[in-house]
């Protein structure tokens, strides 16, 4: 997807890092015993930062590792079914298709026989569904990866951090209460809730072109194997054959003088180290890769645009500017594909932002100013207008999809 604003994301992310509460959160104010609660809430906050970020890797690995495991070790039967007689069949029918629709087409224009319904213009034929590749789509997700499977493991993923950050945060509560005094968290400290991420499952277009172009060339191959051993294979039955055989007999005699010439041409191939099941089975491997790779880190520049505009959202003191990132950040979760890894790190950030204003409310009253709370200062950062224009023309190019 091309963005009108392609330039900006990086001057956006540098300065929003470098104004973030990370950077800027230790801000110096007047001591009291307000600032002194918030000092020590904040101790505990910095503790347990760490907490929710390495909690990640272990969550990802635990729900995708057994799915792309298994999806790996049916990489070798799905290969032996796309070189079956289907397979081939699927490949010998994705070759003919054109050429009989044309040639249908041709008896109708010179002898008026056939339907016209039947052919069509060569280039509204070259964009009809391709049989081979949609039988590979069909196998790969029979065999080898099951895409709703898939998206269980983003939502069981996604859940499942959600519910360490909620009893991270928990204990994070009960130790402020132990650290500090009863008028500084009276009551019930009530953190507000959060919207669901629209997490969107990456296609598998990806991952069935790149096997698709590869098997085309080891389906034809072994076609092409087995076309020479069936017409060399009657050359040489013929010679064994005599005219009084028994048709039984002779379809034997051909069978087996057809064997032995396939024998040969695959000893041949192996030879010289042709596999078309291993070469097919090591693209599905790094299809594999490629589509977890695209399911958790996401694509390149979706998750930088991402990263920018969710620091903008939570950390821009301007509510207008907030809103206007934070709805190009819903485009983007539902239409594009930033990564699980990012989506989860919004959630802590989201989640930490948010615990920060409830304890800061808390001790230091309702009413409070949280001004100071917000990590990125206007007067440093990207001009407040190109941020939203910024954060429009990401909303604009991720609703067109």
């Amino acid at each position: 997807m091309t963005l009108r604003y392609r330039p900006w994301p990086c001057s956006l992310i540098i300065l929003a890092v470098l104004t973030s509460p990370a950077v800027a959160q230790q801000a110096r104010f007047p001591a009291t015993p307000e600032d002194a609660a918030w000092a020590k809430a904040m101790e505990r906050m910095d503790q347990c930062a760490a907490t929710g970020l390495n909690a990640i890797d272990p969550v990802l690995k635990q729900h995708f590792d057994p799915v792309f495991a298994d999806a790996r070790g049916a990489a070798k039967p799905f290969a032996e079914d796309l070189l079956g007689w289907r397979g081939k069949a699927m490949y010998l029918d994705c070759l003919t298709q054109p050429a009989f629709r044309q040639v249908d087409r041709k008896l109708y224009e010179w002898f008026g026989l056939g339907n016209a319904g039947h052919w069509l213009p060569p280039e509204v034929d070259a964009l009809l569904p391709d049989p081979f590749h949609d039988h590979i789509r069909c196998r790969l997700e029979v065999k080898v990866i099951d895409i709703n499977r898939l998206r269980k493991a983003v939502d069981g993923a996604m859940a499942e951090y959600a519910a360490k950050l909620q009893a991270e945060e928990n204990r994070l509560i009960v130790a402020l209460r132990a650290d500090l005094p009863d008028e500084a968290l009276a009551g019930k400290l009530a953190l507000p809730v959060l919207p669901a991420f629209a997490t969107a499952c990456p296609s598998m277009d990806q991952a069935v072109e790149a096997i698709a172009s590869s098997a085309r060339t080891d389906v034809g191959v072994l076609i092409a194997r087995e076309a020479a051993s069936w017409f060399l294979g009657n050359k040489a039955g013929e010679l064994l054959n005599r005219r009084d055989d028994h048709f039984i007999k002779k379809t034997a005699i051909n069978l087996m003088a057809g064997k032995t010439v396939d024998d040969t041409l695959k000893g041949a191939i192996d030879i010289s180290g042709y596999d078309p099941e291993a070469r097919i089975v090591g693209h599905v491997h790094t299809a594999l890769d490629q589509l977890r790779l695209l399911t958790l880190e996401g694509d390149a520049e979706e998750r930088q645009l991402y990263r920018g505009l969710y620091t903008f959202s939570l950390d821009y003191p301007d509510a207008e500017v907030r809103e206007a990132c934070s709805k190009a950040l819903k485009a983007l979760e539902q239409h594009g594909n930033p990564g699980l890894r990012v989506l989860m790190e919004a959630m802590y950030n989201r989640r930490e932002v948010a615990l920060h204003f409830a304890l800061y409310r808390q001790i230091y009253g309702p009413k409070a100013d949280t001004t100071r709370l917000y990590g990125i200062d206007p007067a440093k950062s990207t001009p407040r207008g190109d941020i939203l224009k910024f954060a429009k023309a990401v909303l604009d190019d991720y609703q067109e999809d």
